[in-house]
């Protein structure tokens, strides 16, 4: 919507649900210390997916993991491509459209033993192992504070940036890791919300 996200043009600005894709690498590495190679699953057509793309192609360069990406048009896609990589990959990134987003029990079921983690909340309460999620509650505090810069301070809005929640929440979901059979570290487990 916006090229520079710290001197938005036009007269948009506001926060966005962004978490970049490194620091879901950095924790699922944590996670699984011989993670060699991820898979994300993304919907073809839809605007996210070149960014989830990018991203998580950039962070899985920068620590050393192969990066293979999958756009599906379809439920049945997405399921053949899991069904024809499980095992063959360390774990498979739910990407964050709506597809991959309201079919994630098919897909983990589907995954089996290959773990799957997602770039948002719902995949996770619905059998994703886990992912870095923005705090609703937090993002409307920094909402508030650009509506208050722009119509009570009067700051133009090229000068109040798109703002990000900077301490997201880890969600790891306690039924799936149990099922995974996985030991999740300490300082992992201590710093996440479990949902069961």
């Amino acid at each position: 919507m916006v090229k520079n996200l710290k001197a938005p043009e036009g007269n948009i600005t506001g926060v966005s649900y962004y978490i970049p894709a490194k620091l879901h690498l950095q924790v699922m590495k944590s996670i699984m210390p011989g993670m060699k190679s991820v898979l994300l699953l993304m919907e073809k057509g839809h605007p996210s997916a070149p960014i989830d793309e990018e991203e998580t192609r950039a962070g899985c360069k920068e620590l050393g993991i192969a990066y293979y990406g999958r756009m599906c048009s379809s439920l049945d896609e997405v399921l053949t491509t899991v069904n024809e990589n499980k095992g063959k990959v360390s774990a498979f990134i739910v990407g964050s459209q709506a597809l991959l987003i309201d079919n994630t029990s098919k897909l983990v079921d589907a995954a089996g033993k290959t773990p799957v983690f997602a770039y948002s909340e719902k995949p996770i309460k619905t059998g994703a192992l886990g992912g870095y999620v923005a705090d609703d509650e937090k993002l409307g505090r920094i909402l508030a504070a650009s509506l208050i810069d722009v119509l009570i301070r009067k700051k133009a809005i090229r000068e109040v940036p798109v703002k990000f929640d900077s301490e997201p929440i880890f969600y790891l979901n306690g039924k799936t890791y149990t099922k995974l059979g996985m030991e999740i570290p300490a300082n992992v487990l201590g710093a996440a919300k479990i949902i069961q």
